[in-house]
C-alpha cells in the first residue's frame, strides 16, 4: 500500500495555483492544507480546491503546527523564504521552496547548518531539475554515450520578441515598409 504525502502550501499567489493544480490525479500525495493573509484567497482556494476548513490557517505558524502535514511549499516572496524554511526545519516539515530559496549565501548557509543532522528532505523548486530530457542526459553523460564531457551550456526559454504584442509594440510587416519607399 502507497503512504499518502500530505502537503501544505504557505502563500497563495499565482504559482501556488499552478503547484496546487498539479495534484490532480496523483496517488501518493495530496495537498491537504493552505496558508495565507489574505483571507479572500484563503476561501477562493480552499472552495476550488475542495480543502476542508480545518486545514485552512490565516497564520503560517499555524499550518507549520499541523501534525497532518508533512511537507510545506513555501510559495511566499523571495524576501521571506529564509524566515520561512527556517521555522519550517524548527517544526521538523520537509520543505519545497520556490526559487530563489534565498536571497544572498548567508542565508543558504544558515540553511544549510540548520538542516545538518536533521531528517528532513529540503529542495528550491527548479523544475528542470526533475524534468525526464535532463535525467536521460545526464544517464547519456553518466553511460559515457557521447563521449568525455568538457563543458556545457543550456539554455531553456522562449524568445519574446516573437510572441504578439507582449510589450505593446506593434509588429511591422516588410510589405509595409516596401509601400513607404
Amino acid at each position: 500500500m502507497k503512504q499518502n504525502i500530505n502537503w501544505g502550501i504557505i502563500g497563495l499567489g499565482n504559482i501556488a495555483i499552478k503547484f496546487a493544480e498539479s495534484f490532480k490525479g496523483l496517488e501518493n500525495a495530496k495537498l491537504i492544507s493552505i496558508s495565507s493573509k489574505n483571507h479572500h484567497k484563503l476561501k477562493k482556494f480552499q472552495e476550488k480546491l475542495h480543502i476542508k476548513k480545518k486545514y485552512c490557517f490565516y497564520n503560517y505558524e499555524d499550518l507549520l503546527s499541523c501534525d497532518d502535514v508533512d511537507i510545506v511549499y513555501i510559495a511566499l516572496p523571495n524576501s521571506l523564504h529564509h524566515e520561512w524554511i527556517i521555522k519550517s526545519i524548527e517544526k521538523k516539515k520537509n520543505i519545497l521552496v520556490e526559487k530563489p530559496a534565498t536571497i544572498n549565501v548567508d542565508q543558504i548557509v544558515d540553511i544549510k547548518i540548520k538542516l545538518d543532522n536533521q531528517k528532513l528532505f529540503f529542495t528550491e523548486g527548479l523544475m528542470y531539475r526533475y524534468a525526464p530530457h535532463i535525467s536521460h542526459l545526464i544517464g547519456l553523460i553518466k553511460a559515457d554515450k557521447i563521449g568525455r564531457l568538457i563543458s556545457m551550456e543550456s539554455n531553456i526559454g522562449r524568445n519574446i520578441l516573437k510572441k504578439k504584442n507582449i510589450f505593446g509594440f506593434e509588429k511591422k510587416k516588410k510589405q509595409d515598409k516596401k509601400n513607404k519607399i
